[in-house]
């Protein structure tokens, strides 16, 4: 059997210019309910604390490769990728961390995985903030779904492809590689 290909990938350039367009109505999606709520006060105070800046930076860099393990534990739990196939690095130049999945998987486990972290890391402290009130949780919360704008740019290259279809995380840009088996030419 050969393989043949279908790229749903765009570059990481491109891919960045699509989330920096989103990142706006990201934001407000939190930010506008939260100041209604709670007042734009309230979402703003946190940076008037140094704990904000005590605890913030770090609690932000180190959910940087948790969420690139999220997309790791996807890959394995929903698409049966082995760890040892599972890649992580970053391209500075580009300001761009990934983890990288290097076996076929099926479209719905890429697709799963693609969305694993912005639900856990990012709305889900934002919904939490608005409930709560806390400028704090909000703040992460829209961050962290703004960081995972790059993964829906990803679930949209790939929405289209048959879930049951096989697809390979592109290496060098954003989405993957659709997989079909053809009969080799006897």
């Amino acid at each position: 059997m050969e393989h043949a290909e279908l790229q749903t990938s765009l570059p990481i350039e491109e891919a960045a210019r699509l989330a920096l367009i989103l990142a706006l109505p990201a934001m407000l999606i939190f930010a506008l309910p939260f100041a209604l709520g709670w007042g734009l006060g309230a979402l703003l105070n946190p940076f008037t604390r140094v704990w904000t800046y005590v605890i913030g930076v770090p609690v932000l860099a180190i959910s940087v490769p948790i969420h690139e393990g999220l997309h790791a534990l996807g890959f394995m739990l929903f698409g049966g990728a082995p760890a040892r196939a599972i890649r992580f690095g970053m391209a500075l130049d580009q300001g761009a961390v990934y983890a990288h999945c290097q076996v076929p998987i099926t479209a719905r486990a890429y697709r799963w995985s693609t969305l694993l972290p912005g639900p856990l890391l990012g709305v889900l402290p934002g919904l939490a903030g608005l409930w709560f009130g806390s400028g704090e949780l909000t703040l992460y919360g829209i961050l962290m779904t703004i960081s995972a704008l790059g993964d829906l740019i990803a679930y949209w290259a790939v929405k289209p492809v048959p879930a049951r279809m096989r697809v390979l995380d592109h290496p060098e840009q954003v989405g993957c590689i659709v997989l079909w088996e053809e009969e080799a030419a006897v």
